[in-house]
Formats: structure tokens, C-alpha cells, sequence
């Protein structure tokens, strides 16, 4: 059993649409998983053989918005089944933050190596610095700059 996980932050302006698209797809290519949809991208773990992951994709990628996904494969116990069904869902947000304005297909952060990341919180730390208050906005993501970008 061959696993697929990607995702991609990217406007998409009918995600219905594009559900129903991928609910045919993978239909057709026997694939199970789950794939979340919502206006600023897509997220995806798919489970199948490699033949149809590999078709899957690269019908995705024919769409200029996922052209170049970066996407990590991997293998699973073919006796212990990674997923029993296909679940294509649209969902408000990707990652729930209850924020308006929030777009990260649009605006990001600024990005910081491992060693920087690491300086900034050992001098938080060292400091008793309080946890920003809740009008400041932190988040961290462990994405590295080819799955980010």
C-alpha cells in the first residue's frame, strides 16, 4: 500500500466544485483517504497503489494552481489498511484559526531557519517573557521552505 500527503495554500475560489471533481477521480482510480478543501488550498493524504497515485497527481498538477506539488510518499502494510473509504471534505478553513483576514496563500510570516527559531525561544525562555497577549498574533509551523513555498 502507497501513501501520498501534500498540501498547498492557494486561492481557490469554488473548493465545491473542485471536491466534486476529486470525489470522481479518486473514484475511479480506487484511491482512499481524505482530501480537505477550503478557500485557501488544499490538504491530502491518499492511500492506493502507485500507478494510481502517481495518475491522481498528475491530473492534479494539469491545474496551474498545484502545478509542482511537493509530495511525500511513503508505504504502508498492505494487511493493515491506512484507510477504509474516501472522505473529500470542504471545510471553512484549513487550519481552524477563527481569524478574518487571514490568508496564508497570500500572506505569510516571516521564515527562520532552525538555529534563528531556536536563539529567539532560548531568549524568550531565558528571559520570563510572558506569552503574547491575545493581541498579538504567533503561530509556528514546522513547514520547511519547499513545503511552504
Amino acid at each position: 500500500m502507497n501513501v501520498a500527503t501534500f498540501y498547498r495554500f492557494v486561492p481557490i475560489d469554488d473548493p465545491a466544485t473542485l471536491a466534486a471533481r476529486l470525489r470522481k477521480l479518486t473514484g475511479d482510480l480506487e484511491l482512499r483517504g481524505t482530501i480537505l478543501l477550503a478557500h485557501e488550498g488544499i490538504n491530502a493524504t491518499l492511500a492506493g497503489n502507485e500507478v494510481a497515485l502517481r495518475r491522481f497527481v498528475e491530473q492534479l498538477e494539469t491545474d496551474p494552481r498545484f502545478a509542482n506539488l511537493a509530495v511525500r510518499h511513503s508505504h504502508a502494510d498492505a494487511d493493515n489498511p491506512v484507510f477504509f473509504r474516501m472522505k473529500v471534505r470542504v471545510r471553512a478553513e484549513l487550519i481552524a484559526m477563527h481569524c478574518d483576514g487571514v490568508d496564508p496563500a497570500r500572506r505569510t510570516g516571516q521564515h527562520v531557519d532552525a538555529a534563528t527559531w531556536n536563539r529567539s525561544t532560548k531568549a524568550a525562555i531565558t528571559a520570563s517573557r510572558p506569552v503574547p497577549k491575545a493581541t498579538s498574533k504567533w503561530s509556528w509551523s514546522p513547514r520547511n521552505s519547499k513545503a511552504s513555498g
